[in-house]
């Protein structure tokens, strides 16, 4: 008899390339498989897995267990979700789980023709599809707030998610919210204050050699690209070519450019054919 259960785990080639290039990602990739595992054996996406659940059975510390977690929820394969019950009041906490990013992300910018479904090829991509964006907890480019929001452990970084936005599009969203926590603990311990905590926080970050570097690689690529671009030297599947090129050296740095172009007025005229 056919059993539901039995059938094999299949995880898409994509997914697992955007686990790669963390600190964790051994952590990260256990962690999915464990929740996917579980999603199996409970028959359904909504899966009840808590933190000691998942420390038992891949005999992680709590530690490790809770930043693959917010690696996951971070990266948009899960999501941290709470009932409600007839009376108003919280029921229990479950995860949703997605076998791929929520949003249906690839890494890639543009196709060449036989490559598989990315940004700009797809009518309901981040740049088509504003709706889309906005339900989606892992972009943070989409969302501009006047109003200052609170980060950090000790909930004392004060800035607007415009500026979160700008910081991250220049040095990796991943380095940004390590950057504010470092921030959060020394304003804490020192008793230290900013009068604006953006302009803290980026003097924090151009005097880290790595981040900058980071920020550097990323300038040269997308100029370069946008050059090429507007004196016509390079079609869409150059530009791909290109950006795989520089993602098997700089995956990070690749995120971030990918990101960055989607954006740009030039290579959405590229794409729509109207350049």
């Amino acid at each position: 008899m056919y059993n539901k259960k039995q059938e094999p785990m299949s995880i898409f080639p994509c997914s697992i390339q955007k686990m790669l290039g963390h600190k964790n990602t051994a952590d990260i990739i256990a962690l999915f498989n464990f929740n996917y595992y579980t999603s199996k054996y409970q028959d359904t996406t909504s899966i009840k897995c808590t933190t000691s659940f998942a420390m038992k059975g891949l005999s992680l510390s709590r530690d490790r267990v809770r930043k693959a977690k917010a690696s996951l929820i971070e990266l948009g394969f899960i999501k941290e979700k709470q009932a409600r019950k007839e009376d108003g009041s919280f029921g229990e906490r479950y995860i949703l789980l997605y076998l791929r990013e929520s949003n249906d992300r690839t890494t890639d910018f543009v196709p060449d023709g036989n490559t598989t479904t990315n940004a700009l090829s797809n009518k309901e991509n981040a740049l088509s599809n504003k709706e889309k964006e906005k339900s989606n907890n892992i972009n943070i480019i989409t969302k501009k707030e006047s109003q200052k929001q609170v980060f950090g452990e000790f909930k004392n970084i004060h800035m607007t998610e415009e500026s979160l936005n700008k910081l991250c599009m220049q040095y990796g969203k991943h380095d940004v919210m390590d950057m504010i926590e470092r921030v959060s603990a020394w304003k804490k311990a020192k008793g230290k204050r900013y009068k604006d905590d953006y302009a803290g926080i980026l003097n924090w970050i151009k005097k880290d050699d790595r981040m900058v570097t980071f920020k550097n690689r990323v300038d040269e690529m997308f100029d370069g690209i946008l050059k090429g671009v507007k004196d016509k030297q390079f079609d869409l599947t150059r530009v791909n070519q290109m950006i795989n090129d520089f993602r098997s050296e700089h995956f990070k740095e690749a995120e971030v450019l990918i990101q960055r172009l989607r954006q740009n007025k030039t290579m959405l005229k590229l794409k729509e054919g109207t350049l």
